[in-house]
């Protein structure tokens, strides 16, 4: 529960002489207004400003000034003139309403004829009514010995000495761990509870969201958010100079200017400076200038200028001034801009600049061969293309060359004549194909060499290959082998589709069958090979159950024909409610999900595995194989009998736990198992930037994560195969806020994996229960906390 602390609230601090000094608390005068709608404590220096003005004008005696001038009517006056007498209080706007307001507060007596003196307001300061205190009072302010009747049972002129202990005040620890915990303090006394030191850090860090009243404005550092700051006369800022960020958008207008002047800011940030912007404003590019500029702002353009000007923005005909052809990057529209180019003139104009078609013939110079500098004569193409050597060829010479170009002509980054090359990859593809060496093949040729490869090979974009080609053979001796997986012999399994163990046929003549009983203490193995591949979709078996029986479990496993490990690819849930009944064994199938189905490879080997649990045990149909073990083939038998051992028991680490924004803790763990489990129990309002525990110097993997309640985690951590002997586990949690944090770990023996976490389970009381399904073999882990930071507890 948080509580709220007022530090000396609607109160005054005297010293011995209360007129010298007098520091007040403003908040008690909140919602007193003044003739003028000022703040009557803001009020009196300019009044008393006011005063000395109206004797300065007057040069009158204050003994003989009646009433109160209004400020404005009040000119300069020199203080030093005013020599003798003493102002009336009526001279100091709201003054005798302060000192009755103040007397008033404190329940004290107004003895004034027209109101309270001073004499009353310092009786009053001076007896301050303790109803009036609402907050703390520190004990080193108590003088004198406290009233026996205050104590209760004791008599206070016997205690001279000593000190009392924190458990003879009721209620001081726990006003300290309050204290604490509302301030978000984390406390570093035993037990979880707060010292002095975690108060006095707590109370001078106390939180924003916890201040409920008013803060005085000498107390506030930084900058206040605008919507927080009443209506100011800006007459009253006399000095001083506006921070950039007091004034909204004055830093992003400085940004859009620079940007749109496509000048670099040089501020940290990215952001412009005042001198980016008197940069950017004294060197606007042409292209941001959108009318047209009169004549008299441009300077004069030297023929080193390297700049260019719409021709639009000119308005106005240029006088002696020259402007490179480059400059102008769109058309005169105006011709009288444009002086007369005489017969002196040497420049160029580029082509693209002229507008309203051809020039006329008149003013077109006869064409030399100097002017065609760059470009090739008709007669020289004809002449390369053709190798002849006539002259004057007219354009359709042109043509018919580029038509007609030899193959030698053509060339290539490997090769010297692209005809040579072609017939020598022809010649290549025919020789190939046909394992002949017949050279300057066509390619006919070669198209009826390829076009028999493609036959052979069965080759087609669309359609069924040809008969007899590679392609169809293929095709039918894949649907052969897809047909052999599903048409096996009926004697073998019954169903056509089934690969068993053995074949069928040599049991079927026995009036009873033979059956080998599974037991909860072992269970029973055979192998199949599947020979043809296929998609197993059902495990099919005949039996029957003797006794009393809880759990019936199918598990299929990959055998390793090198090293002999099999590796489980499905585990069945507790299928006993669909096993058959009866004392005669009968057929039992289970239909995989089509998620589950397994994909077989030609020749692999699997193990199926039925386990039961219970009192009873379930007789399976099978053969007795009376072989010996062979010593070294892979299985050494049809079928097997396990006796897995169970999951017990290893060791417990001694746990620990932690608080902090970084909680860092390790604990002892002497590991003899194969399994280690770690269970971790987190109370946090904030986020996680980093989770770790380690054996050692080994990384434990996360197995899951539950988050039960508010701000209430329980994380389990764990591996298989662990670093042996004495070992230390440490932990590190890493949050955004304040975490408590309590771990416990625990190792097992004869663990063949860690599965999947199984869930969670929430609930009040003074008890936890969480119900939960093992599957057969299967050691439940379980850790029980209860959430809440003053009430945390770890994992059990």
């Amino acid at each position: 529960m948080p509580v709220q602390i007022d530090l000396f609230p609607q109160n005054f601090k005297l010293t011995n002489n209360p007129l010298d000094t007098l520091t007040v608390d403003a908040s008690p005068f909140c919602g007193i207004s003044s003739p003028f709608g000022e703040d009557p404590l803001t009020w009196i220096p300019a009044a008393i400003d006011a005063i000395i003005n109206d004797f300065r004008r007057f040069a009158a005696d204050a003994t003989k000034t009646l009433g109160k001038w209004f400020p404005t009517a009040i000119p300069g006056l020199d203080a030093s003139k005013i020599i003798q007498g003493t102002f009336a209080i009526s001279f100091i706007p709201d003054l005798q309403v302060t000192w009755n307001s103040i007397v008033n507060a404190f329940q004290g007596a107004i003895t004034g004829q027209y109101g309270a003196v001073i004499g009353d307001v310092e009786t009053a300061l001076r007896n301050i009514p303790g109803a009036n205190i609402v907050g703390e009072i520190a004990a080193d302010v108590i003088i004198g010995i406290l009233s026996a009747t205050n104590i209760p049972g004791l008599d206070a002129s016997k205690i001279i000495q000593g000190t009392f202990s924190n458990s003879f005040v009721p209620g001081i620890q726990q006003l300290w761990n309050v204290i604490t915990s509302s301030m978000n303090v984390t406390n570093s006394g035993s037990g979880g509870n707060a010292l002095i030191t975690d108060v006095e850090h707590a109370l001078t860090n106390i939180p924003g969201a916890n201040i409920a009243g008013q803060i005085a404005a000498d107390v506030i550092t930084g900058i206040i958010s605008a919507t927080s700051i009443p209506g100011l006369d800006a007459s009253k800022i006399i000095q001083g100079t506006f921070s950039n960020s007091f004034v909204p958008g004055l830093q992003q207008t400085w940004n859009a200017i620079n940007n749109a002047l496509n000048n670099p800011a040089s501020g940290s940030g990215g952001n412009a400076l005042i001198t980016d912007v008197e940069h950017a404003l004294s060197n606007i590019p042409g292209v941001n200038i959108v009318s047209q500029v009169l004549e008299s702002v441009i300077p004069p353009l030297t023929s080193g200028w390297g700049g260019s000007i719409v021709g639009e923005v000119i308005n106005g005909a240029l006088t002696n001034a020259t402007i490179a052809g480059s400059a102008l990057t769109s058309a005169i529209t105006n011709q009288n801009f444009i002086p007369a180019l005489t017969n002196t003139w040497a420049h160029t104009i580029d082509g693209t600049l002229i507008s309203g078609g051809q020039l006329a013939t008149s003013v077109i110079p006869p064409i030399t061969a100097a002017m065609t500098t760059g470009l090739a004569y008709t007669d020289t193409i004809v002449q390369a293309l053709t190798g002849t050597s006539g002259t004057g060829n007219p354009q359709s010479a042109i043509t018919g060359a580029l038509q007609n170009i030899p193959h030698t002509c053509v060339l290539g980054p490997w090769i010297g004549d692209v005809g040579v090359a072609l017939q020598s990859h022809v010649d290549a593809g025919v020789q190939g194909i046909t394992a002949g060496t017949a050279t300057g093949n066509s390619l006919a040729i070669f198209q009826t060499a390829m076009s028999a490869l493609t036959n052979f090979l069965g080759y087609t974009t669309r359609g069924t290959p040809p008969a007899n080609s590679v392609a169809a053979q293929s095709q039918s001796n894949q649907i052969t082998l897809a047909n052999q997986a599903v048409n096996k012999p009926l004697q073998g399994a019954v169903d056509p589709t089934t690969d068993g163990p053995f074949d069928l046929s040599q049991l079927m003549t026995n009036s009873t069958l033979p059956t080998i009983a599974v037991a909860q203490a072992n269970s029973a193995i055979c192998f199949v090979s599947t020979v043809n591949a296929g998609v197993k979709q059902s495990i099919r078996w005949m039996g029957y159950i003797t006794g009393t029986l809880t759990g019936f479990y199918v598990n299929v496993y990959q055998l390793n024909t090198t090293t002999g490990v099999c590796t489980l690819v499905y585990s069945s849930p507790n299928i006993f409610g669909a096993v058959g009944s009866g004392s005669v064994p009968v057929w039992n199938a289970l239909n995989l999900a089509a998620a589950n189905y397994i994909t077989t490879a030609q020749g692999t080997i699997y193990a199926i595995e039925l386990a039961v649990t219970g009192g009873g045990s379930y007789n399976v149909v099978g053969a007795i194989n009376y072989l010996p073990t062979h010593p070294t083939a892979i299985p050494a038998k049809y079928g097997a009998l396990r006796n897995p051992p169970a999951v017990t028991f290893d060791a417990a680490g001694a746990g620990g736990t932690g608080t902090g924004t970084t909680v860092n803790f390790s604990w002892p763990h002497t590991i003899t198992g194969n399994c280690l489990i770690v269970a971790v129990a987190l109370y946090t309002a904030g986020s996680s930037t980093g989770e770790t525990v380690k054996v050692g110097s080994t990384t434990v993997p996360v197995i899951g994560s539950y988050n039960y309640a508010a701000n209430s985690y329980v994380h389990f951590w764990g591996m298989m195969n662990p670093p042996t002997g004495p070992q230390t586990i440490s932990l590190s949690y890493n949050g955004s806020a304040a975490q408590y944090v309590a771990a416990a770990s625990v190792s097992y023996f004869n663990a063949g994996s860690i599965a999947t976490a199984l869930g969670s389970n929430t609930g009040t009381g003074t008890a936890a229960t969480q119900t939960v399904a093992a599957a057969l073999g299967q050691m439940i882990v379980q850790a029980f906390t209860n959430n809440g930071a003053a009430n945390f507890s770890g994992p059990t």
